[in-house]
């Protein structure tokens, strides 16, 4: 195993009879690399034993003790969360992560990636994921590559891709008013009852300038500000890729 990278294993990879303890001591092994050193006991309990310190990680509590139980017995997310231990044990400088929050719960997912972000900062490890939960990539990417049957879409920083096409959003307006004589960059997208969405284009119009017209011109009770998020840009655009 090359101590530069690393990569996530399937869930039907890990040796189905060996708790992660004893595959822990076989991988650092084959790593050349001493239990000890690894990452390990940080990913189970609240024993930090690597070189540098990090915070107790607390989203798999020592309680839970499923560290001496056979990968049989294992739950799908408790594979998933072993994984991430195997693929530290060494240290590496990149890992390849795939799917690493599948089968989560809310809670679990926000803590695997806070540690994946800490290691990040700390180790100056790189991670690669490859994911279809949009909020592994908000929450712990910089760098977005898009690919649809195998063409590269898009290869660059998630902020730019976020400004280049997250320009439409809505507005929800709720007023007694009727909105008449609107902005011509403001559309009416629908209404129920006192309650307008409105939808508008930052190329055309920005959310200030939006919200300072209908206040201005409207006796409004509430406002509220939908912006679009990177699920609904991805969906749009493999639609789009789709009918081309």
């Amino acid at each position: 195993m090359d101590s530069y990278y690393s990569h996530s294993f399937s869930p039907d990879l890990l040796c189905p009879n060996l708790t992660m303890t004893s595959f822990s001591k076989l991988s650092s092994a084959i790593s050349s690399q001493a239990t000890s050193q690894s990452f390990m006991p940080s990913i189970f309990d609240a024993t930090i034993r690597i070189p540098i310190e990090l915070p107790p990680i607390a989203w798999l509590p020592s309680s839970e003790g499923f560290i001496d139980q056979p990968v049989r017995q294992l739950s799908l997310g408790q594979k998933m969360r072993a994984n991430i231990a195997v693929s530290l044990l060494h240290s590496p400088k990149l890992v390849y992560l795939d799917e690493p929050t599948i089968g989560l719960d809310i809670v679990a997912k926000a803590r695997i990636r806070d540690f994946i972000l800490e290691v990040n900062r700390k180790m100056k490890t790189t991670f690669i994921l490859t994911t279809h939960d949009m909020a592994d990539i908000e929450s712990v990417c910089e760098r977005l590559i898009l690919i649809n049957y195998g063409k590269l879409m898009y290869d660059g920083t998630l902020a730019a891709f976020q400004e280049e096409h997250g320009d439409n959003y809505t507005l929800v307006v709720n007023t007694d008013d009727a909105l008449d004589n609107l902005h011509p960059d403001i559309s009416i997208a629908g209404v129920d009852g006192t309650e307008y969405r409105l939808n508008c284009d930052k190329k055309q119009i920005s959310i200030a300038e939006a919200v300072t017209f209908v206040t201005s011109h409207y006796n409004t009770n509430d406002i509220k500000i939908i912006e679009i998020d990177i699920e609904s840009i991805l969906k749009g655009m493999y639609e789009t890729a789709h009918r081309g």
